[in-house]
C-alpha cells in the first residue's frame, strides 16, 4: 500500500509541472496585455496559402504562451483554446524588414477571444531550418489596457 500511494504521488508531482506544450522558441519576446507580462515561449513558421488575405503564399510566424507547433495555424480552425498569441504574416523566402506589418495579437481566457491588430515593425533576420527575427507591436489601448509585443524570435521552420 505504501508504494501504491507513493507512485501516486510522483505521478501526481509529474503533472502538475507548468511546462508549456508547444514547440519552443529561443527568442526572448514577451507580450504585455494590460497589467501582466508573459514571455512567448513557444512558436512556429507555416505556410498561410492565403497570405493574410492577399492570395498569395505567405509564412505565418506565431508565438504564443502555450500550444503552438507546426500542425497549429493561429489563422485556422485549430488554434489553442487558452493563452496568448501574437501572429504576423511575411514573406517566406527573403529575409527582410517590414517597416509596416499588420501583426496580431489574440488573448483566449474563460472561453472568451479579444484580437487586436495593428501595424507594427517585424524584422526578418534569418530563414534556414529556423526563422529568426524581431517584432514590436504597440497598440492602443484596449479593455484590457495596454498591449505590446516585443522582442526577439527564432521559432521553427515547419516547411
Amino acid at each position: 500500500m505504501r508504494l501504491t500511494w507513493l507512485g501516486f504521488v510522483i505521478f501526481a508531482i509529474g503533472c502538475g509541472t507548468s511546462t508549456p506544450a508547444g514547440t519552443p522558441q529561443n527568442g526572448d519576446a514577451t507580450l504585455q496585455y494590460g497589467s501582466t507580462t508573459k514571455d512567448l515561449t513557444v512558436g512556429s513558421a507555416i505556410l498561410d496559402p492565403n497570405g493574410g488575405g492577399s492570395g498569395v503564399a505567405a509564412m505565418l510566424v506565431q508565438l504564443g504562451t502555450d500550444g503552438v507547433t507546426c500542425d497549429v495555424n493561429l489563422v485556422g480552425p485549430t488554434f489553442p483554446p487558452h493563452g496568448e498569441y501574437v501572429y504576423f504574416d511575411v514573406d517566406p523566402t527573403t529575409p527582410m524588414d517590414y517597416a509596416e506589418a499588420l501583426v496580431s495579437v489574440i488573448s483566449s481566457t474563460n472561453n472568451n477571444l479579444s484580437l487586436d491588430e495593428s501595424n507594427g515593425t517585424v524584422s526578418i533576420t534569418s530563414i534556414d531550418t529556423r526563422v529568426m527575427g524581431t517584432v514590436t507591436f504597440n497598440s492602443s489601448t484596449d479593455e484590457a489596457g495596454a498591449i505590446v509585443a516585443t522582442g526577439t524570435f527564432d521559432v521553427e521552420k515547419c516547411f
